[in-house]
């Protein structure tokens, strides 16, 4: 006999991307006594239909047998999960119907044996769920009264620091977007790797939120809206000595910086309007930085601001080789600001914006 293993199954279909109708039952478990079932009657058809003569015993080899699984079930829990008290025996018939059986009546509640083929009810919470199946979601009342106890809620200060920023990169002319954490990578390097990803294209966290802000430009480029200031608040995601998560401001901008008028003449966004844009961010927060040279592979030009030792902003214009890349074939100029960073170096003087 052979019993398929349903997380080998499920690893199996998503790494060949095969999936077929054995896959999805399989997958979802089967019962492992059905084989012998199934093959006792073959036998059985073949001695009487064709004079078949059974020559030795029925072999079965477990790496691992499968077990029923032992659950405990409290009439306790069950008042409280469903709000509303079943008499015991009619939780004993329906665990009857289910072909769930009794091992032992405790003092609240029942030791019972769920068959191995019912994959999908292995805790008390599975059980109750079965019950309530059986028993008639029509049969629960709702509640008259529902008694809670009133908590404040109030924005922390990060909140509170986005909120601000939104709303002023939003009257300014930026409309803010959200990506997708999950992406694929061309460079492994400290990338975080998902063990079950959905597809090769959703198989790592994402280390920067750049190429999601151009995928968005490359989307609106491609529909004759070529001037574009975009921004994201974000988390992104290393693995070096260990795993690392921060949360950052990126903004994007490519295009006219206004848009041409009687009064306003064409002039092309640049690296200095985005510098003023963000310098216009952190100045009313009250921080004391200073800007130093910055060399990163995603940038043809660019620079940093530093705050305590540490890098608070880059900023820069993408990489001719990274725009190739996206089909984008005017200059984009990118900006990231360390939230977590920007709240700890906040200033007591900060301006209200």
């Amino acid at each position: 006999m052979l019993i398929l293993i349903p997380v080998a199954v499920r690893k199996g279909a998503k790494l060949h991307n095969l999936n077929t109708d054995a896959s999805f039952r399989f997958e979802r478990g089967v019962d492992p006594n059905i084989t012998r079932t199934a093959i006792t009657r073959a036998i059985k058809l073949i001695q009487e239909i064709a004079g078949g003569k059974l020559v030795g015993d029925l072999l079965e080899e477990y790496p691992k047998k499968i077990e029923d699984n032992y659950v405990i079930i409290r009439f306790s829990k069950i008042e409280q999960i469903l709000g509303t008290k079943i008499h015991r025996e009619k939780v004993k018939e329906i665990l009857k119907a289910l072909e769930i059986q009794v091992l032992n009546e405790i003092q609240n509640g029942l030791e019972i044996s769920v068959p191995a083929y019912r994959a999908d009810v292995t805790r008390e919470i599975d059980v109750i769920e079965e019950i309530l199946r059986i028993y008639g979601y029509n049969k629960i009342d709702a509640p008259q009264k529902i008694s809670f106890t009133p908590v404040k809620l109030s924005a922390n200060d990060q909140d509170e620091l986005e909120n601000n920023w939104a709303r002023t990169l939003q009257s300014i002319g930026f409309n803010e977007v959200m990506n997708n954490s999950l992406t694929s990578v061309k460079d492994e390097t400290d990338a975080v790797k998902l063990l079950n990803p959905l597809s090769g294209d959703l198989a790592f966290m994402r280390k920067s939120l750049l190429e999601g802000l151009l995928q968005n430009a490359v989307y609106n480029i491609n529909r004759k809206n070529q001037d574009i200031k975009f921004f994201e608040f974000g988390k992104i995601y290393h693995k070096k000595d260990k795993y690392e998560e921060r949360k950052q401001l990126a903004i994007l901008v490519t295009g006219r910086d206004v848009a041409e008028n009687w009064l306003q003449p064409k002039s092309a966004v640049s690296f200095y309007n985005l510098k003023a844009y963000v310098k216009f961010l952190l100045e009313r927060l009250g921080v004391d930085y200073k800007e130093v040279a910055l060399a990163d592979d995603r940038f043809s030009d660019s620079l940093a601001y530093e705050a305590d030792g540490k890098t608070l902003v880059r900023i820069g214009k993408v990489s001719p080789v990274l725009l190739k890349d996206f089909d984008i074939d005017q200059e984009c100029f990118y900006a990231e600001i360390e939230l977590e960073l920007a709240q700890q170096l906040r200033s007591g003087n900060a301006t209200e914006i």
